[in-house]
């Protein structure tokens, strides 16, 4: 098999500037000036143990259509231009040269939909350490929700892409519980039917009330974390219909 030269060197070529990237994508937070500057300081002493030729923090802020970029420790202060009420987006980044070749980006991104944070590693391996010790570093600071509210939150999407199905399902399962009278029946129907319901009123009400768009930033910055009833409630009743389902098959089989 012949290989041309100038393929394999273009091929070459093209895998030394292979790209590494890490993503993790949050909900969406309201933060304050005093928690964003907190976190673009931090920067400038993260991952200490990284051996360096350069550092640059770099941030940016946008709200209608004005576009401000500061650099330093001290580029929190892009906010200071901008209504908080009126920003659309907000940005942070941490860029560590090891070599004119190899270098690693740390990007942090405030968006009305989400919280983004991503890594790009160019052959330094550093992409994998700088990813987590940055996710340690937003939930350190309190910016986004982790543990069990993350789990909540995906486990209820779920639920709202298969909200349909779950109401079939717990109508086809009252119409056994009529046939054959058995109350585990009822209850799986009703538990079923419940977590397809939820989502649907849930998405029904945001459509008729037209929710204000999250802000993502403002002067107040609040602790509090409200515990997620309709999703929990949606959840619950999820696993309630499982259980009896699960309860009934066995005593079929049995």
């Amino acid at each position: 098999m012949w290989i041309d030269s100038k393929q394999l060197v273009r091929f070459i070529t093209q895998m030394q500037h292979v790209r590494v990237h890490y993503q993790k994508r949050y909900a969406s937070r309201t933060i304050s000036p005093a928690v964003f500057s907190s976190l673009v300081e931090s920067l400038d002493q993260f991952a200490p143990e990284l051996k360096t030729v350069s550092r640059t923090i770099r941030s940016r802020a946008i709200s209608r259509e004005k576009i401000t970029d500061q650099e330093g420790p001290q580029s929190w202060h892009v906010m200071d231009t901008h209504s908080l009420s009126d920003m659309e987006y907000l940005h942070t980044e941490l860029l560590l040269v090891a070599n004119s070749t190899d270098s690693c980006e740390l990007h942090i991104e405030f968006q009305r939909e989400h919280v983004l944070l991503t890594v790009t590693d160019r052959h330094t391996k550093w992409g994998k350490a700088v990813f987590d010790e940055a996710v340690y570093l937003l939930a350190n600071i309190d910016i986004v929700t982790g543990g069990w509210t993350n789990s909540v939150a995906k486990s209820y999407s779920i639920l709202e892409i298969l909200q349909n199905v779950l109401m079939f399902i717990g109508l086809d399962l009252l119409v056994i519980w009529l046939q054959f009278h058995d109350v585990g029946y009822l209850y799986a129907s009703a538990g079923f039917f419940i977590s397809g319901v939820i989502p649907t009123v849930r998405r029904l009400t945001r459509f008729v009330n037209m929710p204000q768009k999250q802000l993502i930033t403002q002067n107040a910055f609040t602790n509090e974390r409200l515990l997620p009833w309709f999703e929990v409630a949606a959840i619950l009743a999820f696993l309630w219909g499982v259980l009896f389902l699960g309860v009934e098959i066995v005593a079929m089989i049995l």
